[in-house]
């Protein structure tokens, strides 16, 4: 019953993780607008760990443009707020933070590729990857590297936090979570074909939705597996 549990809360998450999974030669990718946030934090995609997208605010009848920002390419990494600055990447090839008030820029950094990926803000320090597969830690303040994770497959999904690491998706088919201060490996779990997404965390679990079709279900502190779900399951589940 415990298992059937945690399956069903993640039914929604996996189905919507699936919509971006696409042949590894297609680079095209449907994109989505979001309201614009007037106030708060909003540190990790979809708003919080367990990537639940509600704000806690309510919307205005009508909104107006506050500004605008250019890059030098197309963005595709959706933005988070922290600490008064919007923290987003670009095919530019640079990440950018962005006075949230304003829209002045505060600082860029070359991260040597484009950056699909939607940044995380947890402490003092931003991480994000990039499609030639390096995860890299900045400092939000001023974007000063602080590590770089290199030799991953392309990284397109946001990180997200678990007890003392970070967790994220890439297409070498790996789950890794890594020290949230020193940088290093503390465990991988494989699946069968690439990650897309970003991972859901309850600080126990972190549930993902892989390319494979499959809900996987893994143990925070090891990577260990817990349970996985296949898509005729998924839709069993939903059709009860």
């Amino acid at each position: 019953m415990r298992r059937a549990a945690i399956t069903a809360i993640a039914v929604v998450f996996i189905l919507i993780s699936l919509t971006g999974c696409r042949k590894r030669e297609d680079g095209d990718r449907a994109e989505a607008a979001a309201p614009r946030l007037t106030g708060g934090a909003w540190p990790v995609f979809r708003g919080d760990p367990g990537l639940t997208g509600d704000s806690g605010t309510d919307l205005p009848d009508s909104v107006t443009l506050a500004w605008e920002f250019e890059t030098g390419g197309e963005i595709k990494s959706s933005p988070v707020v922290d600490s008064g600055k919007v923290y987003f990447g670009s095919a530019d090839g640079f990440v950018y933070a962005v006075d949230l008030g304003s829209g002045e820029l505060r600082w860029r950094f070359d991260a040597g590729a484009p950056v699909e990926a939607p940044p995380l803000v947890s402490g003092t320090s931003l991480y994000v990857g990039t499609v030639d597969g390096d995860f890299l830690v900045l400092a939000s303040s001023d974007g000063r590297l602080l590590r770089r994770v290199t030799d991953k497959g392309r990284i397109l999904g946001s990180a997200n936090t678990i007890p003392s690491a970070v967790v994220f998706g890439s297409y070498d088919n790996r789950l890794y979570a890594v020290d949230a201060e020193n940088g290093e490996q503390v465990w991988t779990y494989e699946s069968t074909y690439f990650i897309n997404g970003a991972a859901s965390t309850d600080g126990v679990h972190v549930v993902f939705g892989g390319c494979d079709a499959v809900l996987h279900i893994v143990d925070a502190r090891s990577g260990g597996p817990i349970s996985t779900a296949d898509r005729q399951t998924m839709l069993m589940i939903v059709k009860y």
